[in-house]
């Protein structure tokens, strides 16, 4: 019996912006039950890799089943996890309203070829989903966007606005010398001397319009300084910390606070 070779019928790729590579390691990819049943229907085969996924025919009935699939108008429906619990975090999707991306290879971006745009649904019953994919089998007999497509699904970083608290035994004076820049020379707020949970003070700096992402990989460092009129400015430190996904907070006492409430706090002990 020969062996039975296979074509790509179309594939997806999967990336992320918060990834030091762009590659969206913490994918999890799956056709629904519906989609499970008519991919061992027809013989095809559902490849899974990281950050990418595929579906192939079988090139013995390359005709007969690409026409069988675009006339009957079957849609084929994946459902895509994230391994990595702080996903939510570190994406730029809503905390106000758990909702999950839902792509569609019939809503392609106008500018960018073959990047599928997103809508934004409800999670209702879809708990742990944080996307889905219809492919409309009727677009495999299309000249363009047809047989072997590859897609692209783009996931954004989440954009924070920035807060250090610099904590040090020093006194209100000595905290007014301090300044936080970002590396574009942009001063952050502050200082305001706050008081923290545990009752000691620091020196908060808040960078107010201007929000950052939160990237594996930084591309950018703040900076604090210490501006005395007669030392002139000393860089204290060069590299502050950046955001992670675990210093995503609520920032409810600051006014110009942006209207879901969130931005990443870092604390500097000096």
């Amino acid at each position: 019996m020969s062996a039975v070779g296979f074509k790509n019928l179309f594939s997806v790729t999967v990336n992320h912006d918060f990834f030091r590579d762009g590659v969206f390691k913490a994918l999890v990819a799956q056709p629904d039950a519906c989609t499970k049943k008519l991919i061992n229907k027809k013989g095809l085969i559902f490849k899974s890799e990281v950050s990418r996924f595929s579906v192939y025919y079988p090139l013995q009935f390359d005709v007969d089943v690409v026409k069988d699939l675009a006339h009957s108008s079957q849609v084929l429906t994946f459902q895509m996890y994230s391994d990595d619990a702080q996903f939510i975090n570190f994406t730029n999707t809503s905390f106000e309203s758990l909702n999950y991306f839902k792509y569609s290879n019939l809503k392609l971006s106008p500018e960018r070829f073959n990047e599928l745009v997103p809508e934004m649904e409800p999670v209702g019953e879809n708990l742990g989903v944080i996307a889905t994919l219809e492919i409309h089998a009727k677009t495999f007999l299309e000249p363009e966007n047809g047989l072997g497509a590859d897609y692209q699904i783009n996931f954004k970083a989440r954009q924070t606005p920035w807060v250090y608290y610099i904590i040090e035994s020093s006194t209100r004076e000595q905290h007014e010398t301090l300044r936080v820049t970002d590396h574009q020379g942009r001063r952050f707020e502050g200082p305001q001397q706050v008081r923290l949970s545990n009752g000691g003070l620091a020196a908060r700096f808040y960078s107010g319009s201007i929000q950052y992402p939160t990237l594996q990989a930084p591309t950018g460092y703040c900076l604090l300084k210490s501006v005395k009129p007669d030392r002139g400015v000393e860089t204290l430190i060069s590299q502050l910390p950046t955001a992670s996904p675990t210093s995503l907070n609520s920032l409810v006492s600051v006014p110009t606070a942006p209207t879901d409430g969130l931005a990443s706090s870092m604390y500097v002990y000096l």
